[in-house]
């Protein structure tokens, strides 16, 4: 990502002790157009798919530990912080970036593109809402179903959020040319294939 469908509170236990709950599904990836994918949204099942026949090196290991713990930490800390600046939560800002300014999407079909249920939307898009980001409008063509659309106090905060979001932390700038082209052409082979049998990365 209950809260109104967008985090569920934490709980306490009898010791006094606040617990968050457990997420289910979630994908902790930056991909061009999407932000991180928060615990927060409920996200739809997904079969999951068998592991590699291919022997686990022992690099392979700390490579794949490594992208983990670089997603969970460095890659949190980095997303939620640039929100939080913005008066945003993860799911709202995801929400808000997917959003093409212009171009009114159904809710269902927004709750497709961040993968999760249908009934998790409208928490986030009433808050969206209620800062005046998105309005509801009827969908062309089918009044009974809306649309949402992203107005221009909304369009002033996307393209502040874009911007910091696409800015290259140190790390990665202070690499050389070199190394910074064989990472990438790395990282687009195991996003290749990913995308291609649907497997996780991260």
């Amino acid at each position: 990502m209950g809260l109104p469908r967008e985090a569920a509170p934490a709980a306490t236990t009898a010791d006094g002790v606040r617990r968050r709950p457990r997420s289910r599904g979630v994908r902790r990836l930056v991909r061009a157009g999407a932000l991180w994918d928060d615990s927060s949204i409920v996200r739809t099942p997904k079969a999951s798919r068998p592991a590699s026949a291919q022997p686990t090196t022992a690099t392979a290991r700390e490579i794949w530990e490594l992208l983990l713990e670089m997603s969970r930490t460095h890659l949190k800390d980095y997303l939620a912080v640039t929100v939080s600046e913005l008066d945003l939560s993860l799911p709202q800002a995801q929400a808000l970036q997917l959003l093409d300014p212009g171009s009114p999407v159904p809710m269902r079909d927004l709750a497709v593109r961040l993968r999760c249920d249908a009934s998790n939307i409208t928490g986030i898009v009433d808050r969206l809402e209620a800062r005046g980001l998105v309005e509801r409008r009827a969908a062309p063509g089918d009044r009974r179903v809306k649309a949402l659309a992203v107005t221009a106090k909304g369009v002033e905060l996307r393209t502040v959020l874009v911007e910091r979001l696409q800015r290259v932390p140190a790390t990665v700038a202070e690499l050389s040319e070199a190394e910074q082209r064989t990472l990438l052409g790395l990282l687009r082979r195991v996003a290749s294939v990913r995308d291609a049998d649907g497997g996780p990365v991260l």
